[in-house]
């Protein structure tokens, strides 16, 4: 299954940069785990869009609760 997804992703999206043979199935705290168990150091926390870590319990309650509010307003000049 997992070379079939990696498979799949070739050949759908445009390859803007070499992608690494695996597929993160969660985080916890700095590390990612893939869907064999293995656990990865993220040191580069996803382009600067995970820097709290994984499983942070405020940021995630945080997001739960405004997922009840409101997800993405745009404003538009007048």
């Amino acid at each position: 299954m997992k070379k079939n997804l990696i498979e799949i992703s070739d050949e759908l999206f445009i390859p803007i940069y070499k992608r690494f043979p695996v597929i993160f199935d969660h985080g916890d705290g700095i590390y990612l785990y893939d869907t064999d168990g293995k656990e990865y150091l993220d040191f580069a926390s996803g382009i600067g869009v995970m820097a709290l870590g994984y499983n942070n319990t405020k940021y995630n309650e945080a997001l739960k609760a405004q997922i009840d509010k409101l997800l993405h307003v745009q404003r538009c000049s007048t």
